[in-house]
């Protein structure tokens, strides 16, 4: 079997969601007025000039903070009795492997490690835990010994970044061998049974970029 999740299954572990009126879009809106639209503070291009929203969201998200929800702990059951081929998800806050789910695929990346917009240098996650938490903007070390600048974002999708090379090398993999995908067991009412992952360059809400894959039936990968 293989699973896809969605963003509602970290929720109710207290994990702010993006849409509601008291979510981080809303609040963004206020503390940043100068954002042209909320979701830019996951555009590369704005990150680049101004990664403060960023990482005010991560002060909320940072990983340690939240526990997994009864829907995580079910695929990790099931990946403890052998039913689960892989866990694709599209969440970075890494709940999935707090609940001790190995064979896991982080879509959109993670907040599991940091690396330097500039030089490309990889990090634990919490080498910046104690920038994130003072609001700091943190720096590459490596690129302060060199006289330059570079600032460590962790290792997650923005707009206008392609999908890890990982998730389409494992789709590619698994999709000749699974005998179910199920999205709906997670989806906590969402309507349809479709989740899409863009197969190319990430955009915002309402479009979908060309090569995209269908997760939740086998037919469509």
């Amino acid at each position: 079997m293989c699973i896809s999740c969605i963003p509602q299954i970290s929720v109710s572990c207290g994990i702010p969601d993006f849409r509601s009126p008291e979510g981080v879009y809303a609040r963004l809106s206020q503390e940043f007025p100068e954002l042209p639209d909320p979701q830019a503070m996951f555009d590369i291009q704005y990150f680049r000039d101004d990664p403060r929203p960023f990482f005010r969201f991560a002060k909320d998200i940072f990983p340690g903070k939240f526990s997994p929800s009864p829907s995580h702990r079910f695929i990790g059951a099931l990946e403890q009795k052998g039913k689960l081929l892989r866990n694709y998800t599209q969440n970075i806050d890494t709940l999935e492997k707090a609940a001790g789910i190995s064979k896991v695929v982080y879509c959109h990346g993670s907040f599991a490690t940091a690396s330097c917009c500039e030089c490309n240098w990889k990090t634990d996650i919490h080498t910046i835990e104690e920038d994130v938490f003072s609001q700091r903007v943190p720096e590459c070390p490596r690129c302060t010994e060199k006289g330059s600048s570079g600032v460590l974002k962790p290792d997650i999708v923005f707009f206008g970044q392609s999908l890890p090379a990982t998730f389409h090398q494992q789709l590619e993999e698994d999709k000749g061998k699974v005998r179910l995908w199920d999205q709906e067991v997670v989806s906590d009412g969402l309507w349809g049974d479709v989740v899409v992952f863009a197969g190319g360059p990430t955009t915002g809400d309402g479009l979908i970029t060309e090569g995209a894959a269908c997760l939740s039936r086998p037919h469509c990968a």
